[in-house]
Order: structure tokens, then C-alpha cells, then sequence
């Protein structure tokens, strides 16, 4: 009888050890949920969102350095790792009246390097990547902005960059001169 006790025993650890194995092995079988990262950010006292893929940095109290120019949303030009890039602030680019210089920027990623100043952090979120791209799908609100996000209860529209991108190259560049017959 005392040889039963042990050959119980072992059964019980031999089934506990691949109840434990089969565990690992079905949580990484499992896809991975797909998750967007986002910045929280204020734009003329509204919250937004911008996608952090379409940012190479974040920047507060980053020196620009002034350039005479007739565009009021041009601010200048700051210098990033070697590499320097017109700021445009963002407040004037989405429509908002003028107020003081923002103290936050964020350098991002398009066809040049272009700097986008906007008045305040609020932090990091992560959301569903499904949810993201409902956002985005949905009718433009502004120009540069789609549908909104909510997160704590706060919803956020979400600022497309590369229509930013556009909205300052139509805007900012000269038109081609037109081709002669």
C-alpha cells in the first residue's frame, strides 16, 4: 500500500507539470491583440490625438529659431540630431485663432522633416487598432482631422498627418508656372 501513495503522487505532479506546460503553450497561440499607440495632446484648448507611428520625436521648449516669413503658421526653424525642419504650429493649421507659442512639438515623419507645435502633452494611449481605423474611416471633420477616439471618457479626433502634410505643402509652396504652348 505504501508504494500506491508515491505512484498517486507522481501522478498528480506529472499532470500539474503539463497543465502548467499547456498553458505557455496555448497563450502564445493565441494571436496577439493589435493595438495602436497614440499621443494625447491639446490643440487650441481641444484634446486630439496624433498617431505615434507618424512621430520620429516629442519635443517641449525645443529652441526655433525665427525666420521672416508672411505665413503666421510658420514659427521657424529647429534643429533635431543634425537635421533641420520648418515648425508650423498646429493651432493655425487646424483653423484655431492665434494664442501664445506653444510650448510642445512633435517632429514627424513625411516627406521632409516637419515639426507641428501644439500647446500641451497629455500623455500616451494605447487603443484597439480596430477601433483606430473606425476612427479614421469615418467622414473628415476638418481638413487634416477624422473621426474621434474616446479615451477616459474623452473624445478625440484624431489628426491625420499626412493631410497636415498636404494642407501645408498647397498652401505654403508656389504653384508651377503654367506650361507654355
Amino acid at each position: 500500500m505504501s508504494a500506491a501513495v508515491p505512484d498517486a503522487r507522481v501522478d498528480t505532479a506529472a499532470r500539474l507539470r503539463q497543465a502548467f506546460d499547456r498553458s505557455f503553450a496555448d497563450a502564445q497561440a493565441a494571436p496577439p491583440a493589435a493595438f495602436a499607440d497614440l499621443l494625447a495632446i491639446q490643440v487650441g484648448g481641444d484634446p486630439h490625438l496624433l498617431r505615434l507611428s507618424e512621430i520620429n520625436s516629442l519635443h517641449a521648449d525645443h529652441a526655433v529659431v525665427a525666420v521672416p516669413s508672411d505665413d503666421p503658421r510658420f514659427l521657424g526653424i529647429g534643429g533635431f540630431r543634425n537635421v533641420l525642419a520648418p515648425i508650423f504650429d498646429l493651432r493655425l493649421l487646424l483653423g484655431y485663432p492665434a494664442g501664445p507659442r506653444p510650448r510642445w512639438l512633435v517632429l514627424a515623419h513625411g516627406p521632409a522633416p516637419v515639426g507641428l507645435a501644439f500647446d500641451r502633452f497629455d500623455g500616451h494611449a494605447r487603443v484597439a487598432a480596430d477601433l483606430l481605423a473606425a476612427a479614421l474611416a469615418e467622414q473628415k471633420t476638418a481638413e487634416a482631422v477624422r473621426g474621434a477616439v474616446s479615451i477616459g471618457g474623452v473624445a478625440r479626433p484624431v489628426i491625420q498627418l499626412s493631410a497636415v502634410f498636404d494642407l501645408i505643402s498647397r498652401q505654403t509652396l508656389p504653384a508651377p508656372p503654367a506650361k507654355e504652348r
